[in-house]
């Protein structure tokens, strides 16, 4: 609900007087989730942003002056850019909350006890859905944090990367997986 995008002018807009906008512009996030969405996307698509004026154009840069400006992205691209965001922010809290208190960035974080993490994975291909599974994980793996994580999904792909990432991880972790299933009329 945070981005909608603009089919005629193709604009992704953000609410420039949300929290998040504030938070990246305060915290300096644009690069790192331009780095986040060029890992995953792996193509020469790239984000600009206007915050101020709560705009993200897209352009498929060509290496010279000729940069297409402008451009409409897939529906999957959008996704990965939205998860490139949070996934940034995510970065961002791990980091934080790893320091000491009087050295952290920000004092957003210090109460967060609870990540919660719904599909990512809305309508993107295999070979990147593994890939985001194994950077989400490897995250997790190097927090110090004791942060927990609460990560729902439909996609078995997913799931099967991220449940044998753990699984075979010799860190300690308090993994339960769990399958939602109907039977009876009853959700379990």
């Amino acid at each position: 609900d945070m981005f909608t995008w603009d089919n005629e002018n193709f604009v992704f807009h953000i609410d420039p007087s949300s929290w998040l906008v504030n938070f990246i512009n305060d915290q300096g996030l644009e690069n790192d989730i331009i780095d986040n969405f060029r890992e995953i996307v792996n193509s020469k698509v790239e984000p600009n942003f206007n915050l101020e004026k709560g705009e993200i154009i897209f352009k498929l840069a060509t290496g010279d002056n000729d940069s297409e400006n402008g451009i409409k992205i897939s529906k999957g691209e959008e996704s990965i850019f939205i998860w490139s965001i949070f996934y940034s922010i995510l970065l961002a809290a791990i980091e934080n909350l790893d320091m000491e208190v009087e050295d952290r960035t920000t004092g957003y974080f210090d109460n967060l006890k609870y990540i919660i993490i719904d599909d990512p994975v809305s309508s993107i291909d295999d070979s990147k859905i593994v890939a985001m599974a194994v950077r989400l994980f490897e995250t997790i793996n190097k927090s110090k944090a004791k942060l927990k994580f609460l990560i729902t999904t439909h996609h078995a792909l997913f799931y099967n990367v991220l449940f044998n990432s753990f699984k075979r991880n010799t860190k300690e972790y308090n993994f339960k997986p769990l399958i939602l299933t109907k039977k009876d009329k009853k959700y379990e």
